[in-house]
């Protein structure tokens, strides 16, 4: 029997990423990056053109809290829980923020 080559490993794990669970309900399972919250649409805006530059697909959700619009900057989604950690230590470390890993729903 021959053994896998190690670039034959790599591809494995790399298809093993890319592949999602399913949860319960057969729903592909994904996460996302809940950066920060602001108050202003231009500081959003700023924050996710500043992270697309870093390289991250970056988008803004608006929710209201009383009678004021507040902004939610996410990163992802991304199907391997353990890339978005990587992706929150270098925007912690960069933005100087705690963002937290939350589960991706449409």
């Amino acid at each position: 029997a021959q053994k896998p080559a190690a670039a034959d490993a790599g591809t494995a794990d790399v298809a093993a990423k890319a592949s999602p669970g399913l949860d319960e309900e057969g729903i592909p399972v994904a996460w996302t990056l809940q950066v920060v919250t602001v108050g202003s649409r231009d500081k959003a805006e700023a924050l996710s053109t500043r992270l697309i530059g870093m390289g991250y697909k970056a988008y803004i959700k608006a929710l209201r809290r009383d009678s004021k619009t507040l902004y939610r900057i996410y990163v992802g989604p991304k199907f391997a829980r353990e890339d978005m950690l990587e992706a929150k230590q270098v925007i912690d470390k960069e933005l100087r923020v705690t963002s937290m890993v939350t589960r991706y729903l449409p």
